[in-house]
């Protein structure tokens, strides 16, 4: 929906093998798919930082039930969310790190496993207003440059990048 207000390329075909990309799906267990988890295992990624798993499942739950009301309902099983189709009943996975059990998250994944990289520099209390393009390349295509910031005391400035802006 991201392409029909204006955002080309922003479509769902585009942008699933970077969902995949950033995911490490941990597969349920046997008794997991007995209480209702279910997956399609193309439409997960398992090398990516951020843990994706199914959590503990109570044997007493309210899938079946939930499951037969929204089919009365004219709304279908949906084998896993991930595949793109989002109407419907499903029980979907969480993002956790099940050896910790914790939530995972942007920090986890992103942040702590590179936080003392001499090239990584997290700017607190800091705003990102845009980003600044390079002018149009032969080809069509423009490349960001850098990034106009409002810091913590107001002050507005670019900041350049020296290869990409992520």
């Amino acid at each position: 929906r991201l392409e029909t207000i204006g955002n080309t390329g922003w479509t769902w075909k585009n942008l699933f093998p970077y969902y995949r990309k950033s995911e490490n799906f941990t597969v349920p267990t046997k008794s997991q798919t007995s209480l209702g988890a279910s997956y399609e295992a193309g439409a997960h990624g398992h090398e990516g930082p951020l843990d994706v798993a199914f959590t503990q499942i109570e044997s007493n739950n309210l899938t079946t039930y939930l499951n037969r009301t929204f089919q009365g309902m004219g709304l279908p099983w949906t084998e896993d969310v991930n595949g793109g189709k989002m109407r419907g009943f499903n029980l979907y996975p969480s993002t956790v790190n099940l050896e910790e059990y914790v939530r995972e998250d942007a920090a986890r994944a992103y942040y702590w496993p590179y936080k003392s990289r001499p090239n990584l520099h997290v700017l607190l209390n800091t705003f990102a207003n845009r980003i600044v393009w390079d002018g149009e390349a032969h080809d069509g295509h423009i490349t960001a440059s850098g990034v106009e910031i409002t810091s913590r005391n107001g002050t507005v400035r670019v900041i350049n990048a020296e290869k990409e802006v992520i």
